[in-house]
């Protein structure tokens, strides 16, 4: 018996990850999708620093205990943190978008997953392709075991 399956490796921009565990509708799939291990969810700790930043703004009336929650039973028991090693300045308009670059090289991601424009237009960096998250969502049916 060989290997089993590759699993995809990636990494969330904080748009993505916000829409999939406070709002309804496509991009929700992906939470399920992480949780079952469909794909290794990468994360490092300034992307976990953002996604917890966001997650505090008021505009999104969560408390503590919420913001916890989400924390300890959605995201944390089904990501891989990695930790990058070189800093990476490609992106220049919105240089704090360069965290999700570094992030993917160091966990060896396939994917980086954004809505972010700035990230969506350069479309790849080195082998790690750069897509919306109702490609991810396409990607991953399509790599689904049979």
């Amino acid at each position: 018996m060989g290997p089993g399956p590759t699993v995809i490796r990636a990494v969330l921009d904080t748009n993505v990850f916000i829409s999939a565990v406070l709002f309804s509708g496509q991009v929700a799939g992906l939470v399920p999708a992480w949780q079952a291990k469909r794909f290794a969810f990468l994360v490092s700790r300034p992307l976990l620093d953002e996604y917890l930043q966001v997650l505090s703004y008021p505009k999104f009336r969560l408390n503590l205990d919420e913001i916890q929650a989400i924390l300890d039973e959605e995201l944390l028991p089904f990501v891989a943190v990695v930790a990058p090693q070189r800093k990476i300045t490609v992106v220049r308009r919105d240089p704090s978008d360069n965290k999700f670059l570094e992030c993917a090289q160091a966990g060896r991601a396939a994917y980086i997953v954004s809505g972010d424009n700035d990230l969506l237009s350069m479309q790849a960096y080195r082998r790690i392709r750069i897509v919306s998250a109702a490609e991810f969502l396409r990607i991953l049916h399509r790599s689904k075991p049979r």
